[in-house]
């Protein structure tokens, strides 16, 4: 559950680690149908460090719920509350201890290697949603997603052309030339 969870934030919402083990139940908001990125955790060797606050300004960003993943969401909450866990933590053990940084890392590249995918580390998960969009939104809005300070790193590291989308250029390029009768 755990993992899933964990997933399912870093694909759906572009999430880093950090902010995936930062975010509270009182970070999502059902009624407004948004989450809020604006606590993160991270490891020090051993030590587990929680800050109101995250990797840069743009970080702290409102993002809106996918509608595929509120019940997924509302039934882990519920499922928390059952266990009455001594966390508000999104992620978290069912007995209310929390998740550990390096735990998912380690899981993640258990889970892809087990799955027989390519392995890749719990942060190229947020390369995938970047991939996923960038066909679908301007760069404005993707750089707003992910919350980067600068576009340039939302353009040039963090999104990648699918093969589909080599093909559609390719395609794009043949239909300018052909309007054209340059050949």
């Amino acid at each position: 559950m755990v993992i899933r969870a964990a997933i399912t934030l870093a694909v759906c919402y572009g999430m880093r680690r950090s902010e995936v083990l930062g975010l509270r139940w009182k970070d999502i908001d059902f009624e407004r149908e948004t989450l809020t990125v604006c606590n993160t955790v991270v490891q020090n060797g051993e030590l587990r460090i929680e800050e109101e606050r995250t990797k840069t300004a743009k970080s702290h960003r409102s993002i809106g719920l996918l509608p595929m993943t509120i019940p997924y969401l509302k039934e882990l909450r519920e499922k928390q509350a059952a266990a009455k866990l001594k966390t508000d933590k999104v992620v978290a053990w069912m007995d209310g201890q929390e998740v550990r940084p390096d735990f998912i890392y380690r899981k993640t590249r258990q889970l892809m290697k087990k799955c027989g995918l390519p392995v890749i580390r719990f942060h190229d998960l947020r390369h995938t949603a970047a991939s996923l969009l960038v066909p679908h939104v301007t760069p404005k809005q993707l750089q707003e997603f992910l919350g980067h300070e600068d576009i340039s790193t939302t353009l040039g590291i963090y999104t990648h052309v699918l093969d589909d989308q080599k093909r559609e250029t390719t395609a794009a390029m043949n239909n300018v030339l052909s309007c054209l009768s340059v050949m």
